[in-house]
């Protein structure tokens, strides 16, 4: 308690801690925490660990189809954030087309998060019309899920206003992110910041 509070220093811990943990033989698991690490590094902007990370759990063997796909998406979001677009985006509709049509609960946010990553490539590689259709049949599909999480939503609602203001499209986009706005509020506070 009289230390001073550092992102990076408890994720350093953390990851200390699991690599001593014996998860060699359960790849799966081992995957999933290597990704949860590399998503938690690229919030606090250590893209360089958090891109190795991701690398790491891509190159175990032995991990079941969802984990698989999950590595795949979290590499995807990781080339984006690393200025990468086409590999990016080659990455996730590689990863898309080997998934079934009829996705179960665990891949169908695994799908959500494919394809935001193909529409970010494509926004990023100037398809800005193949970009909002991808990326409102993401939405379409996030908000017919039942299993879908409401902040799914809110995410893709903000990109989506987002894009329309760059588009100069402002009508749109003020619904787009006063509706994020409103479903973010009560329950995820720094959602409704994004979209505010």
């Amino acid at each position: 308690g009289r230390q001073s509070f550092s992102s990076k220093a408890l994720l350093e811990q953390t990851e200390a801690r699991m690599r001593t943990l014996p998860l060699q033989e359960h790849p799966g698991v081992l995957a999933r925490g290597l990704l949860i690490l590399a998503r938690n590094y690229a919030v606090i902007g250590d893209y360089r660990q958090a891109k190795a990370l991701t690398d790491e759990a891509a190159l175990l063997p032995g991990t079941d189809g969802d984990t698989a796909l999950e590595v795949q998406a979290t590499l995807a979001a990781m080339q984006t954030l690393a200025g990468e677009p086409g590999t990016a985006l080659t990455t996730a509709q590689a990863a898309l087309a080997t998934m079934d049509d009829e996705p179960d609960a665990a891949t169908s946010r695994v799908r959500l998060q494919l394809l935001t990553q193909v529409a970010e490539g494509q926004w990023n590689l100037a398809q800005h019309d193949e970009a909002m259709r991808t990326l409102d049949r993401t939405l379409g599909l996030a908000a017919a899920q039942l299993n879908s999480e409401p902040s799914d939503v809110v995410a893709l609602l903000t990109l989506r206003g987002q894009w329309r203001m760059r588009l100069q499209d402002f009508k749109p986009a003020d619904t787009d992110l006063r509706h994020a706005l409103g479903m973010a509020l009560s329950v995820y506070p720094l959602q409704a910041a994004d979209a505010e």
